[in-house]
């Protein structure tokens, strides 16, 4: 965004200045094809070396151009001071956070079990079921029978820090009891191991001196890790394709979400899509399931 700009040329500035700067260094691509040209498209090579390819380089251990225009294409760009990540009229996190949230939820449906740490296949086995709706990997629904699908990982650290502490960084966060000015803070360089520090007390406003900070290290996924990310690639795309064939002969499943569908969403458009399907559910079956 603006202040962006006005931290890169290290003088204050304005949206048409901006906008102008933009213009004379954009390359002009009518349908961008990957996520390389999607970005240079929009700001140049300048800024997508500084800010997009060594990032997108330690996410997805892949480059940009290696990726569908989708995953770098999510990523707003602004000429305005607007510094939010999504730009939905309402964004908010639950009051009492989300693991209240889902107690209530609990509480209003008393015929729900919750049963917790038991293996899908377990699960397959013990209970029968009208209709199962399934959020886990959709190659490990099918045993993997055509191959294990593509996925990237994560590892967090977490570190926490105390009032006293945290007085050296007020210079960097801008304000007491902070680690950093902003709840996500990005780190695109490629010598960096790391690629975001999140700080939810930015999020969460806790009136407390110390805070708690999380790093996020992108990893290589293998079968005995948790998959984070569906990787948006023509191969992998193709490769899918072959379950989703699964997917679509199934009369009494629904497959939903992120691993589910091998699409990589946001967490608004999994739960519009959940919304979505219970609509259909409830009009197939009503309230008897």
């Amino acid at each position: 965004n603006l202040n962006t700009f006005e931290e890169f040329t290290g003088r204050e500035s304005s949206t048409a200045e901006f906008e102008t700067w933009l213009d004379g260094r954009k390359v002009p691509i009518a349908n961008p094809s990957n996520s390389e040209e999607v970005i240079i498209s929009q700001v140049g090579r300048e800024l997508y070396e500084l800010f997009f390819e060594g990032y997108t380089l330690k996410q997805w251990k892949r480059h940009p151009r290696e990726l569908d225009a989708s995953v770098c294409g999510r990523i707003p760009v602004r000429t305005n001071r607007d510094d939010r990540y999504l730009s939905e009229s309402f964004q908010a996190l639950p009051d009492r956070g989300y693991n209240v949230m889902f107690e209530n939820m609990l509480a209003a449906s008393p015929r729900a079990e919750l049963h917790l740490g038991i293996d899908f296949q377990e699960a397959r086995a013990r209970w029968k079921h009208k209709h199962l709706i399934f959020t886990g990997a959709i190659d490990e629904f099918y045993d993997r029978r055509f191959g294990a699908l593509p996925y990237r990982s994560l590892r967090f650290e977490n570190e926490s820090f105390s009032g006293e502490e945290l007085l050296a960084r007020e210079k960097i966060s801008g304000k007491p009891g902070f680690w950093q000015p902003a709840m996500q803070v990005n780190y695109p360089e490629t010598g960096v191991p790391f690629t975001r520090i999140v700080e939810i007390k930015h999020a969460t406003g806790q009136d407390i001196a110390a805070t708690t900070i999380v790093r996020e290290f992108p990893k290589d996924w293998t079968p005995d890790d948790e998959p984070f990310y569906p990787v948006p690639a023509p191969e992998a795309r193709e490769a899918y394709q072959r379950y989703a064939a699964l997917a679509a002969a199934e009369t009494t499943t629904s497959f939903i979400g992120r691993l589910a569908t091998y699409r990589y969403y946001n967490m608004d458009q999994v739960t519009g899509m959940a919304l979505a399907e219970a609509d259909k559910l409830l009009s197939r079956y009503g309230s008897n399931l």
